[in-house]
């Protein structure tokens, strides 16, 4: 995990903003992180006693239902669903890859899902029993000497192989393909 994003992750969590599981995975990614570990004690100590010779503020009347009324006219028309760009959590995949689950159909064993390789990171060779759609949103992927860049889309025909795969400058890649 680079710096910036070591930062970030561990002010996040400092700040109690990340959601639940979130939160569980930067609590196991800093059990053999140590960089991430110091990062989130030097938060803590920075952010200690924040809250000391502040009065408590009560909200602005109605605030409550004037924040339902805004989510309610947010939802998603009926037989869809949306996952904003800030929503859904980021799961540990494989050292540098981690997942984002967008959809998944059980009947199916498919799935959709956000990829983001960090720069140098390896994913690992892999067999395909369904077909897999892969769309490189940012970043490189290479698969030996074939490089697939930003707005490529490669798939994998059912019963192929996918050889190891290396993003030599990090990546973020929409994959859809058996679960």
């Amino acid at each position: 995990m680079n710096t910036d994003k070591r930062d970030n992750l561990a002010a996040e969590y400092a700040l109690g903003v990340l959601d639940a599981g979130a939160r569980k995975d930067a609590e196991a990614r800093s059990s053999h992180d140590a960089g991430l570990r110091e990062q989130i004690e030097a938060w803590e100590a920075r952010l200690a006693g924040l809250e000391r010779g502040v009065d408590p503020v009560d909200p602005p009347a109605h605030l409550f239902e004037r924040v339902s009324a805004r989510i309610d006219a947010a939802v998603s028309p009926k037989g869809t669903r949306t996952i904003r760009a800030a929503e859904g959590d980021w799961h540990y995949f494989s050292k540098g890859i981690e997942m984002k689950i967008l959809a998944r159909d059980d009947n199916t064993k498919r799935q959709t899902m956000l990829l983001r390789i960090e720069p140098g990171a390896t994913y690992a060779g892999h067999h395909h029993d369904q077909g897999e759609e892969l769309y490189i949103i940012s970043g490189d992927l290479a698969f030996g000497d074939f490089e697939l860049g930003a707005g490529d889309h490669h798939f994998a025909a059912p019963d192929s192989d996918h050889p190891p795969a290396i993003s030599r400058t990090g990546c973020v890649a929409l994959a859809i393909g058996g679960g």
